[in-house]
């Protein structure tokens, strides 16, 4: 069976269609840091939605850290919603723009079950450049903010810093699928 076309709905989103892959490191102010591997896979079905799965392992043990998934679905001309489902209990429902290559997302819901940690906000920023390498800055936050971006030949880290203070985006690699 034949991929079906692109939506014309996701052409501001084709760039990120595929899966990408990336090395990082964190850390949590009441924790160490961490390293991990991460993989994030944008997919559409012909339909105006792309899926969106993300996941981390640790780099060494490659023991699963930590997984999410959802849908985002742009609302032309320069809109974006997203709903994304965290494994460890929480929900996002994510509300922003897209102005050519950049992609601003912040939370407009989150919820959590009983067990899962309290979430304030969520922000995402992306950036695709004429190479179709996704920068992304603003990771989740749960009460700070952290910085990732993906280029297409260099590795990278990300970290959690207290709230206001989103550090410049660090590198990490893409593996074409």
């Amino acid at each position: 069976m034949d991929d079906p076309a692109l939506h014309p709905d996701l052409t501001p989103l084709a760039g990120l269609v595929g899966t990408w892959r990336g090395a990082g490191t964190g850390d949590y102010p009441t924790g160490a840091a961490f390293a991990y591997d991460e993989e994030i896979t944008f997919a559409h079905l012909g339909t105006p939605v792309l899926s969106y799965v993300q996941r981390t392992r640790h780099p060494e043990s490659g023991r699963p850290m930590h997984a999410e998934q959802g849908y985002w679905r742009p609302v032309p001309p320069d809109r974006l919603e997203a709903v994304i489902a965290h494994a460890v209990g929480i929900v996002e429902v994510q509300e922003g723009t897209v102005d050519g290559g950049r992609i601003e997302l912040r939370s407009s819901a989150v919820t959590r079950t009983a067990t899962a940690k309290e979430v304030d906000v969520i922000e995402r920023s992306f950036r695709l450049d004429g190479t179709r390498s996704p920068t992304r800055c603003g990771w989740p936050r749960w009460a700070s903010r952290s910085a990732r971006t993906w280029s297409p030949s260099s590795t990278g880290s990300s970290r959690r810093r207290p709230p206001g203070s989103l550090p410049a985006c660090p590198a990490a690699a893409r593996s074409p699928s």
